[in-house]
């Protein structure tokens, strides 16, 4: 008895891996300050995650590093690039959102000042980016990706441009992600990309000690 259409979509050949992995902590993350497409330093526990990050992405061997062209992701891309002896590709579409005059603030500054956040009413505000164009500049990213990736490729970008990635990849709305997902600083989300162009989640908010273990095959780590 042959398979059925759900059966051959389901065991469709792989064609790629992708492994998206967030930046490190920097002193803006650490005080829940808004951070758009500034360049705070690394905190303390940062520069810890960002030398985890690099021996992960050093360990996992991808053919490709695609990296935003904001310090933080720098931080773990080059150094991990180098290392691989491959080059860093560099997407400006990969920036985090630009939060204009509210970033550094809280979002409770924010409001306090009378400043909306970026689904409120009356946003974009002054040297912000609206949703639309944020959302337009990342998944043209992901669609250019999910039709050139062969192999392993690692992305290395922001929490918020994980919003309209996976969106974009999953066919829903980048509001409903923003507030019902939670990607932690230098965890990683894995995604196969079968022959039939299908992404399929393998595992989400791996640590680096997690990839790097999927990477020797030492154990087998379960989704989350």
């Amino acid at each position: 008895m042959g398979q059925s259409h759900t059966e051959r979509t389901y065991y469709a050949a792989e064609r790629a891996q992708i492994l998206y992995l967030r930046h490190s902590e920097t002193a803006f993350n650490e005080t829940d300050a808004i951070c758009g497409q500034v360049n705070p330093p690394l905190s303390e526990k940062g520069e810890l995650q960002r030398q985890r990050a690099v021996r992960a992405l050093v360990a996992w061997k991808p053919e490709r590093i695609i990296a935003s062209p904001l310090e933080r992701c720098l931080g773990i891309a080059e150094p991990a690039a180098k290392e691989l002896g491959i080059c860093c590709e560099v997407d400006p579409r990969l920036k985090e959102l630009a939060f204009g005059e509210i970033e550094g603030l809280t979002h409770e500054e924010a409001r306090e000042r009378g400043l909306p956040s970026q689904f409120d009413e009356g946003w974009p505000v002054r040297g912000a980016e609206s949703i639309a164009d944020f959302e337009a500049r990342v998944q043209g990213a992901v669609r250019e990706l999910s039709q050139t990736a062969q192999g392993k490729v690692a992305v290395v970008a922001h929490g918020g441009v994980a919003r309209p990635f996976f969106s974009h990849i999953f066919k829903t709305h980048t509001a409903d992600i923003w507030f019902n997902m939670k990607l932690h600083n230098v965890c990683g989300v894995l995604f196969s990309i079968k022959d039939d162009d299908r992404y399929c989640l393998e595992a989400f908010n791996l640590t680096p000690e997690e990839i790097i273990a999927r990477s020797s095959g030492a154990v087998d780590v379960p989704v989350k």
